[in-house]
């Protein structure tokens, strides 16, 4: 049975209500799914639920799980939105992966080759969690990476603008120090040789 008909059978929509979404998404070209919850007849939680249910596979609230970036990450951004997909979990044998829309086999084809040799799972998870993780998780990702760039560069730029100023100056004798503590440059002057000391982390 279609998901229509299937929602009808199980009383959860009317056949009137069925008809009208059908007849509005004829115009807009969207999903019926969609196109019942936009016109009030079914809430997305409850969709899924019985989709996750028609599908014998869990629906997982995600709302406060915390999913790890580097195991979300697997999966690039660019195609975890593409195919509403998150990975939530990841081992040396398979692949947990939450999708709004577990009815779209073109996607868990994709998805399925993209993680081969490892088993693919399923389990349904609304697409408003689902964004609402991207968002969290991949913009965090890159703040981290981004931050990390910038202390490279920043200690870069300090280092070796010290060593340029020791090669420049007119002190003879030179005692460079590399020692581990935190990223500070400390110079001390001696007669007749100029000491300088330098940390890093």
């Amino acid at each position: 049975m279609r998901l229509g008909d299937l929602l009808v059978h199980e009383h959860i929509i009317t056949n009137e209500q069925l008809m009208q979404a059908l007849n509005s998404q004829k115009s807009t070209g969207r999903k019926l799914g969609d196109t019942l919850i936009e016109l009030g007849h079914i809430g997305e939680r409850q969709l899924l639920e019985f989709l996750a249910q028609q599908l014998d596979v869990p629906f997982l609230d995600i709302s406060q799980r915390r999913i790890p970036a580097e195991v979300a990450g697997i999966l690039p951004e660019v195609h975890a939105r593409r195919l509403r997909a998150l990975v939530i979990e990841s081992d040396s044998e398979s692949v947990l992966i939450g999708m709004s829309d577990p009815a779209d086999l073109g996607g868990l084809d994709q998805l399925e080759s993209m993680f081969s040799p490892k088993k693919l799972k399923l389990a349904v998870v609304m697409e408003s969690q689902l964004f609402e993780a991207f968002d969290g998780i991949y913009r965090r990702t890159a703040d981290i990476e981004s931050f990390a760039s910038q202390l490279e560069e920043e200690y870069e730029e300090t280092l070796f603008g010290k060593l340029h100023y020791l090669l420049e100056s007119e002190a003879y004798d030179y005692h460079i120090q590399i020692q581990e503590a935190s990223p500070e440059i400390k110079s001390q002057l001696k007669t007749p040789a100029r000491i300088i000391e330098l940390w890093e982390n």
